[in-house]
């Protein structure tokens, strides 16, 4: 476990929760108080519902739901912060229709990827977020979060430094930038951006 803590602190500002100002907490190492073996059916006996009492609607005004809050976490000017995601799915333009009418997103630039078939850019109140594709050689559909990062070749050798595996790249995109696919000692698969060498 600490190896992934040493990769997101570099990567998260040395493991800051940016919402509460906390030093981020390995739930694995965390205890919990021993409620003992009959508690669960103490709860279902007693009428406790996880689904009904958990799943709500979303809080409506008088125009519709509610804004999202901003929560400090994406910001493509800056670095160890959400810049880009990408969806890789069976069926792109499902998948486009569900989240535009979700989140609002519009489509942008549609590039022909030959083989792949096509990268469809998506925007979020006329700034582009991400790109949604074809599986691809996904092994199911997913979702693949990228990280600004300052200088692509030094991120590249604190993710392997911390544990992690570069899996492709970094390769040139337009922008210019570069990018990289990583997997972290978790298993989790999570992407960077950024130029090629650190900038002052």
């Amino acid at each position: 476990m600490r190896r992934r803590s040493a990769l997101l602190d570099d990567l998260f500002r040395r493991g800051r929760c940016r919402c509460h100002g906390s030093q981020d907490q390995d739930a694995g190492r965390l205890g919990v108080p021993r409620a003992g073996r009959h508690s669960r059916h103490r709860a279902f006996r007693r009428g406790y519902r996880p689904a009904g009492r958990h799943l709500r609607r979303p809080a409506t005004g008088a125009d519709g739901p509610q804004p999202p809050v901003e929560s400090g976490a994406w910001n493509q000017g800056k670095e160890s912060h959400g810049n880009w995601i990408e969806l890789m799915s069976t069926d792109p333009g499902a998948g486009f229709d569900f989240y535009a009418e979700l989140f609002g997103w519009t489509k942008s630039t549609a590039m022909d990827m030959g083989e792949m078939g096509t990268y469809q850019l998506f925007a979020w109140q006329g700034t582009e977020i991400g790109g949604m594709m074809g599986l691809g050689d996904a092994p199911v559909p997913c979702w693949l979060p990228y990280f600004g990062v300052n200088g692509i070749d030094a991120a590249i050798a604190r993710i392997r430094d911390s544990g992690g595996e570069v899996l492709h790249g970094p390769i040139e995109v337009p922008g210019p930038a570069f990018i990289a696919v990583a997997r972290d000692p978790q298993g989790a698969h999570f992407a960077i951006v950024g130029p090629k060498d650190e900038t002052p």
